[in-house]
């Protein structure tokens, strides 16, 4: 399981997540108790501002529109947790592989744990960083004595091979944005590549181990991560997101960004055909004020951008009939009307959208997702420790009587 950046954090009971995202942020005040059990306390949201294109623009703006989020989610609890996790803005990152060797010093020997951080330490070495961050280094496949083996640990090899798959981030990115928790007065329990987050959510632990494809349409641009052996094998993105179709709606409808955001959200379908063609609706244009147009007419605009987009998918995946792996989608534009068939029809395959319907996660918002993910990731590398759950008056006098009889 790969680390997310990190320092040392002391045990609380409550915790902060904060996703932000290109157009929102959202935060998650949680409970982590005993057996990593996750229960929110409260959640808020805000408008982004501060950031243009995933790149920290205006420190103080972000810090504000950060502030209003944690407000709206410390409404019901009434405390601001001093643990932060938080996912790092979407610009400029750099994906790749990278090997490391390891020749141990007593040769036929079996491989301990401290041989398989060294292999993947000397595969970290060897990216270049320049003015990136090494943000996660994930690794992907181990070679003893160049076979492949799950896990190197215990087995007798003369020489050890790691091939790592790794995230890099905007080093003054990164560095601004801890600039901006820090004058919250938070402390950083991690940062994380938000479609790693989303990954705990939305697909099960058998999708991940198994295999699956993960699609989250953000704002700006769609990821694209692939999952087995519950490892992220791959990751890439698509500079196509939700804004993109609002800009689309703007140009083409004459309209501002809010209200295309508005009439996409109210009106928009990717379900052409059972929209009546005399359907009509109105919309505030500029210049104009309001006017009434056809729905039809807005819905298919929507339709060939997120065609586009699905088309442009399965090209840079390689989707194929054959292709044996699950398919998950999430993100705001996922939940349009139709969304499911369409994404099935260009990729032949069943599509689901959202977490899984037996998940405990799809009784909670999914537009919550990653900030909860950002959670779950923390408690599986360690960024969190869960706190021990206080025992009440009956569980404490049962524990007594235990010990003395």
């Amino acid at each position: 399981m790969a680390k997310c950046w990190s320092a040392t954090v002391g045990d609380n009971r409550l915790v902060l997540a904060i996703d932000i995202g290109l157009s929102k942020i959202d935060a998650v005040i949680a409970d982590v108790g005993n057996g990593s059990e996750i229960t929110v306390r409260g959640s808020g949201r805000s408008y982004t501002t501060g950031i243009e294109k995933g790149k920290i623009t205006s420190q103080s703006e972000l810090v504000a529109a950060i502030d209003r989020a944690l407000k709206r989610a410390e409404r019901d609890i009434g405390i601001r947790p001093a643990n932060a996790i938080v996912s790092v803005p979407n610009f400029d990152f750099q994906f790749g592989y990278c090997t490391g060797l390891m020749i141990p010093k007593t040769l036929g020997k079996r491989l301990t744990e401290e041989d398989r951080l060294a292999a993947v330490h000397k595969s970290k070495k060897s990216i270049v960083t320049q003015d990136n961050l090494i943000l996660h280094a994930i690794p992907v496949e181990y070679r003893v004595d160049n076979r492949v083996v799950e896990s190197p640990v215990g087995i007798n090899g003369e020489s050890l091979e790691v091939t790592t798959h790794y995230i890099q981030a905007d080093s003054d990115n990164v560095h601004a944005l801890l600039s901006v928790i820090q004058t919250l007065n938070l402390h950083v329990a991690g940062m994380v590549y938000s479609p790693i987050a989303s990954a705990q959510i939305f697909l099960s632990e058998q999708e991940r181990i198994e295999g699956a494809l993960l699609i989250d349409i953000g704002a700006e641009s769609t990821s694209i991560s692939f999952y087995k052996r519950n490892i992220l094998q791959s990751t890439g993105t698509i500079p196509i997101g939700g804004n993109t179709i609002n800009r689309d709606l703007s140009q083409c409808l004459s309209i501002s960004d809010p209200e295309a955001e508005r009439v996409k959200v109210k009106y928009g379908s990717l379900d052409i055909q059972n929209i009546e063609y005399r359907d009509k609706f109105e919309l505030n244009a500029l210049g104009q004020g309001w006017i009434e147009i056809k729905r039809q007419y807005m819905c298919k605009i929507i339709y060939s951008r997120v065609e586009e987009l699905l088309k442009l998918i399965v090209k840079k995946v390689g989707i194929r009939p054959e292709f044996p792996y699950d398919i998950v989608c999430c993100g705001a534009t996922t939940r349009c009307a139709g969304f499911e068939a369409i994404a099935a029809t260009l990729t032949g395959h069943i599509v689901r959208v959202g977490p899984p319907r037996a998940d405990a996660a799809h009784h909670i918002h999914a537009d919550y997702g990653t900030a909860l993910g950002l959670i779950s990731f923390g408690l599986k590398t360690g960024a969190i420790v869960p706190h021990e759950t206080p025992l009440n008056w009956l569980e404490r006098l049962n524990r007594k009587l235990s010990r003395w009889f």
